[in-house]
């Protein structure tokens, strides 16, 4: 777990996960790093709140992200996270 920037969440936070891919070595999967952002998370940021109609002083909330695109990556070993995206059913078709 590590601090990380995001422009809607304040402070906000992201849970990397050793790559599965490559064992942690680096790879196309993880960008050469060994490890790939799974959930990232914060509270919302009071400029959020005020633009849905809430005051910040009253409310405050939670905001998480599981990464199960990059769960299915490892998984399977696809290396570009945009094919599961991409609607082409050349691709999605291998996974009935």
């Amino acid at each position: 777990m590590r601090a990380g920037f995001f422009p809607f969440v304040e402070p906000g936070f992201e849970i990397d996960m050793k790559c599965l891919v490559c064992g942690g070595s680096g790879c196309r999967v993880c960008k050469q790093v060994g490890w790939i952002e799974v959930m990232p998370g914060g509270t919302p940021h009071p400029n959020v709140l005020r633009a849905a109609g809430l005051d910040p002083l009253l409310w405050s909330g939670f905001y998480i992200n599981i990464g199960l695109d990059r769960l299915v990556m490892m998984r399977t070993g696809v290396d570009d996270v945009r094919l599961f995206h991409s609607a082409d059913l050349r691709f999605l078709s291998q996974f009935k």
